[in-house]
């Protein structure tokens, strides 16, 4: 058992914003990093909140997320994937998004790839330093390290849970169940009576997606799985069916239809 297996996943599996192939690549990506590099307890949430990674099993798995996501390839760093990458995080931002991609540029001219994982690490490092004093992102990144953090200690889940997560699948076990919601209750989607809260997940909706057919969509989405997550008794069945509905009947919203820079 390792709850510090969810951390970093849960970022896409709670945000709903990561649906269709990018969604599905990156799940692709942690799993088989995950099978690949067994991580010391908390070194997620050391990424999370951009701490260097202590161990050789974390610097790796930065390399195979590299190279899986396609940063890294015939041994060389792919900036303009890189760059793809920045775009559609700061999609309705210019300076922002063209700040970043100078911060890219900087870094790979700075560490050179030697086909180490300590190489690919210390990139990861320089990026994440150029970038902190700059981004407004981080704050709501290090917002969510604590509420999963707090989340884990009480709810202690599974390598299985965690797996079934990765997949945006709602986990078999209670542990697993209570767990996604308690974090809905850190971020007030869900009230401290166990029940979703539709105004508040509108107000996410409506903050992070500019896609006007989309957003209606997805506010419709949100307030039928309310209603029918709602009927349940408890908050551990209400977040497990809310999810379970959202996955069947949200539409499909790549990251490019979002804005996390409002």
């Amino acid at each position: 058992m390792r709850t510090s297996v969810c951390f970093i996943v849960l970022v896409a599996f709670f945000s709903d914003v990561l649906a269709g192939a990018m969604r599905e690549k990156i799940a692709k990506a942690i799993t088989d990093c995950r099978k690949s590099n067994d991580l010391a307890p908390g070194e997620f949430l050391n990424m999370l909140r951009r701490k260097p990674c202590e161990s050789d099993e974390g610097k790796c798995f930065v390399k195979c997320m590299a190279e899986e996501l396609g940063f890294i390839k015939d041994n060389e760093y792919q900036i303009k994937s890189m760059e793809m990458v920045i775009h559609v995080l700061f999609k309705y931002d210019e300076g922002k998004r063209d700040h970043n991609k100078k911060m890219i540029q900087e870094c790979v001219e700075e560490v050179k790839y030697d086909e180490t994982c300590n190489s690919v690490h210390e990139l990861y490092q320089c990026y994440f330093t150029k970038c902190e004093k700059h981004d407004h992102i981080y704050p709501m990144v290090d917002k969510l390290a604590d509420n999963l953090e707090t989340c884990g200690k009480e709810h202690k889940i599974t390598t299985d849970d965690c797996l079934s997560m990765v997949n945006y699948e709602v986990p078999e076990s209670q542990d697993g169940k209570c767990f996604m919601g308690c974090v809905m209750k850190k971020y007030e989607t869900m009230g401290e009576d166990g029940k979703m809260a539709v105004d508040k997940q509108n107000e996410l909706v409506d903050k992070y997606m500019k896609d006007g057919d989309k957003k209606e969509s997805a506010k419709t989405a949100v307030k039928d799985c309310c209603d029918k997550a709602n009927t349940h008794p408890d908050a551990c069945a209400v977040a497990a069916q809310y999810a379970k509905c959202m996955k069947e009947n949200a539409p499909d919203v790549e990251l490019a239809d979002m804005s996390i820079d409002s």
